[in-house]
């Protein structure tokens, strides 16, 4: 009684903010309505590189997480507010570029599935990695060609490594580098981490199906990958380039845009096109 008398407009602001909520939220789904049951794949542009893929029946997969934290940022602005799932998340490597993000992304969000491979890293990610998954019991899955999954109609084909690579240790951790075909009956996407000339190279010497119709271009387009007899192989339409406008290596490679536009597949670069969202085919 006293808290009504002291506060006598208390109901008439309550019921004016649920009548603003509620129509928040009605423009949101309406929003979000838009887009049901069309699949999306967006390379976002963040230093590094991180994918976000949503599936037409909801599920939300990360592939790597970029470098900072401006990850989080980025999902929040493609899910409803209160949507704080992440049904997977795909570690291609455990180099900063592109497991940094993934941190922030467990901190915030609620997690299924971590895929990754297990190679050693002898740095303070690896620990920070470590703690943050066993203090959230996040269920961990150390991956290699026996070790595919699917979500409804679409399968996460596992291309490299073919065995298990945990615990081992790679002179240069980017050719270590989970190599994922994601595709169903209409769409294809191979997803190649930072693996460079000899791991491309490894993969072509076995009967892997590469041909897909987009391309993650490997090592965010760096001459030293995404080999003339790779491309080939796989046959990309389609090319998508993690290359931030400020990264200090120049990439992309001018000699792979020029492979690409030899081959004709419609490339598009983070550097130059900023954030990129494609439509999956129903």
């Amino acid at each position: 009684m006293n808290a009504l008398l002291l506060f006598p407009n208390t109901r008439i602001f309550f019921f004016i903010g649920l009548f603003l909520l509620f129509i928040g939220i009605s423009f949101h789904i309406q929003i979000q309505k838009n887009t049901i049951g069309k699949g999306l794949v967006t390379m976002f542009d963040v230093p590094g590189e991180s994918f976000f893929i949503q599936l037409p029946h909801g599920h939300n997969i990360l592939i790597d997480g970029g470098e900072n934290t401006s990850v989080t940022e980025k999902i929040s602005k493609k899910l409803p507010f209160w949507e704080k799932h992440i049904d997977v998340i795909i570690i291609s490597h455990p180099d900063k570029d592109h497991i940094e993000g993934v941190f922030t992304a467990m901190k915030q969000y609620t997690i299924g599935t971590i895929f990754l491979s297990g190679v050693h890293h002898n740095s303070n990610l690896t620990s920070r990695f470590q703690k943050i998954t066993q203090e959230k019991n996040i269920k961990l899955i150390f991956t290699h060609s026996k070790i595919d999954f699917r979500i409804h109609d679409f399968v996460f084909d596992i291309v490299f490594p073919k065995t298990s690579n945990m615990g081992k240790i790679f002179q240069k951790v980017n050719n270590s580098s989970l190599v994922v075909r994601m595709y169903n009956k209409n769409n294809s996407i191979l997803f190649t981490g930072d693996i460079e000339k000899k791991t491309e190279n490894t993969i072509l010497s076995t009967p892997a199906k590469l041909k897909s119709d987009i391309l993650k271009v490997a090592h965010h387009g760096s001459h030293s990958s995404t080999t003339l007899a790779f491309l080939k192989a796989v046959s990309p339409k389609k090319a998508l380039i993690s290359a931030h406008h400020d990264n200090v290596f120049g990439h992309p490679s001018e000699n792979i845009l020029k492979r690409l536009s030899f081959f004709s597949v419609s490339t598009f670069v983070t550097k130059k096109n900023g954030e990129v969202t494609l439509s999956l085919v129903d």
